[in-house]
């Protein structure tokens, strides 16, 4: 019994030791995931009626308008800082497109104000939203 166990004792070494050289240790697959606290989209501003918006040159708009929403996120070390734009309102909003690095286009003639919402990605559900108006 005693030479079965020395024996089962040392064939166990010897495989763990084969296993961990041919799969390899993944020490860094234990570090802790730091979620997002809170997005905030940049240059905005509230009027009396508690709207958020950011006020864009009416005079500055053309077909094929670009705005390019700027964010923060918080903390600075969250794990995964990926988010995605979309467009609130109006919600018959043909031409106009939001990407998710925050490129609003517009491919349309006339001015509509317009209301976008930005969503973190990492599970913590964290958004914020503004309009953006053309004045």
């Amino acid at each position: 019994m005693r030479k079965f166990s020395v024996i089962l004792v040392l064939v166990l070494f010897i495989l763990s030791v084969f296993l961990i050289n041919f799969f390899g240790v993944k020490l860094g697959s234990f570090e802790e995931k730091v979620l997002v606290e809170s997005v905030t989209l940049l240059n905005t501003k509230v009027n009396n009626d508690d709207l958020v918006y950011i006020r864009v040159n009416k005079a500055d708009f053309h077909f094929g308008y670009k705005y390019v929403f700027e964010y923060e996120i918080l903390p600075l070390n969250a794990t995964n800082k990926t988010v995605s734009f979309g467009i609130i309102a109006p919600e018959e909003h043909e031409g106009i497109t939001i990407s998710n690095t925050g490129v609003l286009t517009y491919n349309v003639e006339q001015v509509i104000d317009i209301r976008i919402i930005v969503r973190t990605l990492d599970g913590s559900n964290k958004n914020d939203n503004t309009w953006l108006l053309f004045r």
